[in-house]
């Protein structure tokens, strides 16, 4: 997937994000609802990703079953995402 598909993929969710009753929910949602979700945000006239969820699924070994983008306005808001609801969160087990 190129960067404008999860470009478009992140508008879309965003727009999910803004109509919802609950905003925080809705990420929450779309986060659960994916194996591998990447943060796009804007980056000198363009955009960048970082990976939120998914990585131990990117070794080549596992074919993630959904892949999804959510909206960020910095890299520092998707590695505070990444932190607290993606791969580096604490679980409890």
């Amino acid at each position: 997937m190129d960067d404008a598909e999860l470009q478009k993929i992140a508008a879309d969710n965003e727009n999910l994000i803004l109509s919802a009753e609950n905003p925080g929910e809705a990420l929450r949602a779309i986060l659960r609802s994916a194996d591998v979700v990447y943060g796009v945000y804007p980056v000198d006239g363009g955009c960048a990703k970082l990976l939120i969820k998914g990585q131990r699924l990117l070794d080549g070994r596992h074919v993630p079953r959904k892949l999804t983008a959510v909206p960020c306005r910095s890299a520092e808001e998707a590695r505070a995402l990444q932190g607290s609801l993606g791969d580096g969160c604490a679980r409890s087990s």
